[in-house]
Parts: structure tokens; sequence; C-alpha cells
């Protein structure tokens, strides 16, 4: 009943939870689909909850970590000056013009085949 709570609860949050708290959404989607897989091999509840539980700690945590070692993940670069961010990016302008079609050339003469 906890565990179905817990999913609703997650799903019914959108895509907020998941941007907020990535490594507890890795260890999610780890635990949920490591307990899925083992219970479709085997009967043992016990070691499939130990399958899932492992695979959520190791995938949060390197989760964690890489989020601590490499920082937030902004991908696009960001200057300090707002007036510098909002200035449009020059263009090069020979990247508007299309390429010139290739020149035509003559297909290669054919020799005709040798009489025997």
């Amino acid at each position: 009943m906890r565990a179905t709570a817990l999913a609703l609860l997650v799903a019914f949050s959108g895509c907020e939870f998941a941007v907020k708290h990535p490594p507890a959404t890795a260890a999610i989607v780890a635990g949920t689909i490591g307990f899925g897989t083992c219970e479709i091999a085997t009967d043992e509840h016990g070691t499939c909850a130990l399958i899932s539980l492992g695979t959520a700690a190791a995938l949060g945590l390197i989760t964690w970590a890489a989020i601590a070692i490499g920082g937030p993940g902004d991908t696009v670069l960001q200057s300090a000056d707002p007036a510098e961010a909002q200035r449009p990016v020059p263009q090069d302008p020979t990247l508007d013009q299309p390429s010139p079609a290739p020149a035509p050339t003559e297909p290669a003469p054919t020799e005709p085949a040798p009489v025997p």
C-alpha cells in the first residue's frame, strides 16, 4: 500500500519532482526495473527486494556523486552580464547561401569487348 501511494505521489507530481531530485528519480526507476525484472524471472520475493534495493541505492548514489562532482549540469553557457546574454549571436553570411550545383561530367568511354 505504501509503495502504491509513493508511486502515485511521484506520478501525479509530473516532471517537477524528477527535475528537482534526479538522484531520487534514478533510484526509483532503477529499483522499479530491478524488482520488476526479478519478479518475472523468479518467485523469491526476498531476493527481488534485495536486488531492487541494491540497484536503487547504487544508481541513486552514482547520480548523487555525479551531480556533486560535476555541478548542476547547465549545458548552456551563461554570462554574468545580462545585457550580453540578450545580445544576438552574429551569424556567418555564407551559411545562408546555397551551395553551387556540381558541374556535369562526361561518362567514361566504354571499351569494346575483346574478340576471342
